[in-house]
């Protein structure tokens, strides 16, 4: 099976406008289920979308979030070195409870941005990473503005398969 038909029913529901914050939970497990077969460039437009709803939420209940995540976030991420620094400070931040909606968004840029070096280098530990946003999205989070997020179905839908297809070519 190919990623185009993988992603298929995905991108449909993003061109049909019939997409929900669970379709977004589909696409992160997606990506979590093909992490060792897909490549920076096939994953780019599916985390560009993903970072594009974060923004775009709230969290319904921000202290009750910290706190039941905390431990569960914290034990998702394995520091491998002292010059993982991002990482490090992530997990003391998720440790301590004291992080937000900013922090989950800048977990995303940051396996968007390092993806090939750290599937090459942690492995299947880049899905461990992934899961506290599908949680996220699943479980916490509310769309600011509805309107907005129907509407940008298509770029969503465009964003994932123009990456899927530049990733082939590399």
């Amino acid at each position: 099976m190919s990623y185009d038909d993988v992603f298929y029913k995905i991108t449909n529901e993003f061109r049909c406008q019939k997409h929900s914050l669970n379709t977004f939970v589909s696409l992160v497990d997606k990506i979590r289920s093909n992490i060792n077969n897909m490549n920076q460039t096939q994953i780019q437009g599916a985390l560009d979308s993903i970072i594009f709803v974060l923004r775009g939420s709230k969290l319904k209940e921000p202290l009750i979030w910290s706190r039941k995540n905390s431990e569960y976030f914290s034990g998702n991420i394995v520091v491998k070195s002292d010059k993982d620094k991002f990482l490090i400070d992530l997990k003391n931040k998720f440790e301590l409870g004291n992080y937000s909606l900013i922090d989950i968004v800048s977990l995303v840029e940051f396996v968007r941005d390092y993806y090939d070096r750290l599937k090459e280098q942690r492995g299947n530990q880049v899905e461990l990473l992934l899961r506290n946003v599908e949680v996220t999205l699943r479980d916490d989070i509310v769309v600011k503005d509805e309107m907005d997020f129907y509407k940008n179905g298509i770029m969503f839908a465009c964003d994932i398969e123009d990456s899927l297809a530049l990733g082939h070519h590399n």
